[in-house]
């Protein structure tokens, strides 16, 4: 089943003809029909509301691999719905993405791995690891990014993103001005390319493609914050 054939399915589920489902979208009739028909594609802002509305599992919606509605909350994998929230404002208004919601997203994050961290390994070793890791793969990130042009984006398809952003990297060549200027080593691109894999999804792959000039802020920011934070965590003596 194809994605035009899945949005024709949840219509019918919810017992709308063409024409009022197009109203919910500010559409017309022949748009929608358009959409059903494969000739042309929704938006993802329009794939988004149709999760956000009618509890549609959006990893269904776009590959078809799931369940059709979303899980009971006490199922949930909250990290993961978070990512997926964040990356629907991130599309639909990127101003959102403020420097409070990434110092809160960062912190989360640093607060649950250092509660990871092996208790035999020196505390600041450890830190120094993960922070030149995290911080390599960010910085390494920008450069890739700013690598790319408006119209190298024009076909991007949400279910192609994630092995776009990957080739991208595989592809990117490591300079000198990258070694002397940003730190990032080659051993950099192998560790971020294992992160992309493991941990980024096609939706998240697309936001960032699809926002180059908010993405490369918000890694920006994060390099900053990060670089500042990391090394006072323990100091302070804060519960980490």
């Amino acid at each position: 089943m194809e994605i035009h054939e899945r949005l024709k399915l949840i219509r019918e589920k919810i017992g709308l003809n063409q024409t009022s489902f197009a109203e919910v979208f500010s559409v017309t009739q022949r748009t929608l029909s358009n959409w059903e028909t494969g000739r042309n594609e929704p938006s993802l802002s329009v794939l988004q509301k149709i999760s956000r509305d009618y509890n549609i599992n959006m990893n269904w919606l776009i590959t078809g691999v799931g369940k059709m509605t979303l899980e009971s909350f006490e199922n949930i994998n909250i990290p993961a719905h978070i990512t997926i929230l964040v990356n629907k404002s991130f599309e639909l208004n990127p101003s959102a993405l403020t420097e409070n919601l990434i110092k809160f997203i960062l912190e989360n994050s640093v607060k649950q791995k250092l509660r990871n961290y092996d208790k035999s390994v020196p505390f600041l070793k450890y830190l120094f690891w993960d922070r030149y890791d995290t911080l390599a793969n960010f910085r390494l990130m920008i450069r890739v990014l700013k690598t790319l042009e408006k119209d190298d984006l024009n076909n991007l398809k949400v279910e192609n993103s994630k092995i776009f952003l990957i080739d991208l990297i595989k592809n990117y060549q490591i300079g000198i001005s990258d070694n002397i200027g940003y730190a990032i080593r080659n051993k950099d691109k192998e560790n971020t390319l294992k992160w992309i894999e493991d941990t980024f999804d096609e939706l998240e792959a697309y936001s960032i493609l699809m926002d180059l000039e908010p993405a490369i802020k918000a890694f920006d920011e994060a390099i900053g914050w990060l670089s500042f934070h990391l090394p006072i965590l323990k100091i302070k003596g804060e519960e980490v």
